[in-house]
């Protein structure tokens, strides 16, 4: 599961002040906060994991798994290069 931040706070709604949620959404953008460490750490290791179970399966001869590995390697070549061009971090425009 990948979750947006604005997905994130929408969960989080009920528990947190409407000036946490701010700050919790401003520090999930920012890069170098806990947060944002955090939420981005969280975010590539679920990716890894999902990656890494689709290879196991791919390896086994499971085609639908090789053509979402490839579909899934192509978007984080966007996802990275509009990162690096624009600054845009992953699940910021969710």
């Amino acid at each position: 599961m990948a979750y947006g931040i604005e997905q994130i706070i929408a969960i989080l709604r009920y528990v947190l002040s409407v000036q946490d949620k701010n700050q919790l959404a401003a520090d999930l953008c920012t890069p170098g906060t806990s947060a944002y460490e955090a939420y981005y750490s969280g975010y590539c290791t679920a990716r890894y994991a999902v990656d890494a179970a689709l290879q196991a399966k791919a390896e086994a001869g499971d085609a639908e798994a090789v053509k979402l590995l490839a579909e899934r390697r192509k978007e984080a070549a966007i996802s990275d290069s509009i990162k690096q061009k624009f600054g845009v971090a992953p699940g910021k425009t969710d």
